[in-house]
């Protein structure tokens, strides 16, 4: 169980989504001054969740399941694959009909799966119980 000192992969996956969701919110903060910045930190915060990704996706291979609460995990995963596949199409620049909306949306996904991921971390392990 976490919070004993000993870190496992699902930890480690939180830690790295939480880094990786933080230096998106820099790259937002950096495209006041420089919009070719932006793009490449937020690059970054892209190339930094792609182990958790993988992560998850293995996780989910499992069969990974919330017994009372899995439309949550369902919304979540929903959610990340919309936002990775947004990420996908942004980073790699193919999106050439892009605008800021198209980028919020992609924004508000992330911030969505994000929060509900910690939400799936915290029943899973028993923080929350449902």
């Amino acid at each position: 169980m976490p919070g004993l000192g000993i870190f496992n992969i699902s930890d480690l996956s939180l830690l790295d989504q939480t880094i990786a969701f933080l230096v998106l919110m820099y790259a937002l903060f950096r495209k006041r001054t420089s919009i070719s910045m932006h793009g490449k930190i937020a690059g970054i915060a892209f190339l930094l969740a792609v182990p958790s990704i993988i992560y998850m996706l293995y996780s989910g291979s499992k069969g990974l399941v919330l017994n009372y609460y899995g439309f949550i995990l369902t919304l979540h995963r929903l959610l990340g694959i919309l936002t990775i596949l947004s990420a996908i199409m942004f980073v790699g620049n193919q999106w050439k009909w892009k605008k800021k909306i198209h980028m919020d949306i992609g924004l508000l996904c992330w911030a969505l799966a994000f929060i509900l991921g910690i939400t799936v971390y915290l029943l899973h392990y028993g923080f929350i119980s449902p």
